[in-house]
């Protein structure tokens, strides 16, 4: 099963072209063209990844962070910003909330489709520590 990436892009062709791109790779895109509209896809699905811009009309990407992280259903789900924001202060920022990458349009492509490398690598580290903590459950 593709694993699934949730994208809140309010440009229509930056969206279209990342969701082209992600599926492309095998991943399975779901697409909100803002944060409200992410908020109302996230009361039903948990995505494997959420990447938004930040600067979107109704609920920016600060606060689509902030209310993701504060729901323990999707506070584990790793988030990236994708934004035009690229001053030093504006990447600080983000990492001090706690963001997993922040991405500066324009962004090239293989830059995004490095999430495919680290989505595995994730996912096999995953894997690995269930294993670990399996065997230690069955031990005690």
């Amino acid at each position: 099963m593709p694993r699934t990436i949730l994208i809140a892009e309010d440009s229509s062709s930056i969206l279209i072209t990342i969701t082209k791109m992600l599926e492309f790779e095998g991943f399975h895109v779901l697409s909100a063209q803002n944060g409200r509209i992410a908020l109302e896809i996230l009361e039903t699905r948990v995505p494997d990844l959420i990447i938004t811009d930040i600067m979107m009309p109704y609920v920016d990407g600060y606060q689509l962070y902030e209310k993701v992280h504060k729901n323990p259903r999707l506070a584990g789900v790793p988030f990236i910003f994708l934004t035009a924001k690229a001053t030093r202060k504006d990447i600080r920022i983000g990492k001090e909330m706690g963001v997993d990458d922040y991405f500066v349009k324009p962004f090239n492509s293989k830059d995004l489709l490095t999430l495919k490398t680290r989505d595995t690598a994730f996912l096999r580290l995953t894997c690995h520590l269930f294993s670990i903590n399996f065997i230690n459950a069955i031990r005690n």
